[in-house]
């Protein structure tokens, strides 16, 4: 007897489960709970690049994550700058590093309606049990339910509110298999009509898969309005994926310094494995993401 999924499958080009769809060097933005609502973006990067919005979320709290995909390698830039809250109180941000790794597997994340800190530690948790980016996301997602009874219990109304039957979290867990760049990212709907109900549903992403057949693949997670209004009118931003996927989240850094901040940190993963852009102050490392403390 096969066994029950888990989590949605979002199929290309038409994503409606996960709120949107791109084709042709456009993109195009939907919700899930209503896929006639499409807004059409004129193309935004260069030609042969698609830039991919994966989320149909209000604004994050914090976190601009960029992702460049090729056919032989994956380029991540993030900041570095954690927001925390105690119900309605917010606490001091603190600087951190955002991707984390165990051996061959890697792992970053957004979130609104989630604990950071808790979603990364359940990603970490996954990964030491798996071979690939796909099973430690299919452990993962076995764990979602303690995500959502913390945010049941602690988290404030406002935010419940908002992120009802929207997906304000997304777990991305990413690497090299088999010489394949691969990224496989959990988004996590609110549904449920109280707290007491309150569950989180999982919708699937993958490249392969559901990437479109471009030779580079740019990929958004976070905060994200400003990037799209800078690219459209400065195509010439782009230059190599580093300087690229830096530049992108720079954009958003100076735009809303209060949400991302810090040192942005740019890694490429290849056949000749991990390596990390030099930064000041950079808060990243080779053996800081494989710690699961």
């Amino acid at each position: 007897m096969a066994e029950p999924k888990r989590f949605l499958e979002c199929s290309w080009p038409a994503l409606d489960c996960c709120g949107f769809s791109a084709d042709l060097g456009f993109a195009l933005e939907t919700g899930c709970q209503d896929s006639r609502n499409v807004k059409i973006e004129p193309p935004i990067l260069a030609a042969l690049i698609i830039l991919i919005w994966l989320a149909w979320t209000p604004p994050l709290l914090s976190t601009t994550i960029v992702m460049i995909r090729t056919p032989g390698r994956i380029v991540v830039a993030a900041d570095s700058l954690w927001s925390y809250q105690k119900g309605e109180q917010e606490l001091t941000p603190r600087i951190g590093c955002k991707v984390r790794r165990v051996g061959d597997i890697y792992f970053t994340g957004s979130s609104t309606n989630v604990d950071g800190l808790q979603m990364e530690h359940l990603a970490l948790q996954a990964m030491l049990t798996s071979r690939s980016a796909a099973a430690a996301a299919e452990r993962f997602v076995l764990a979602i339910g303690e995500l959502a009874a913390r945010t049941a219990a602690l988290e404030k109304d406002s935010v419940i509110q908002r992120c009802w039957r929207r997906a304000c979290a997304e777990a991305v867990f990413f690497g090299i298999e088999e010489g394949v760049p691969t990224i496989i990212e959990i988004r996590l709907e609110q549904v449920g009509e109280s707290r007491e109900s309150l569950k989180l549903k999982p919708h699937k992403f993958s490249c392969p898969g559901h990437c479109p057949a471009r030779p580079r693949t740019v990929l958004l997670f976070g905060r994200k309005q400003y990037i799209d209004k800078v690219a459209q009118k400065t195509p010439e931003l782009l230059q190599s994926d580093e300087s690229t996927a830096r530049k992108l989240v720079e954009i958003e850094k100076d735009a809303e310094p209060q949400y991302v901040g810090g040192p942005i940190d740019v890694l490429t993963l290849d056949a000749g494995g991990s390596h990390w852009s030099p930064v000041s102050g950079g808060t990243c490392s080779s053996d800081e993401v494989s710690s699961t403390k």
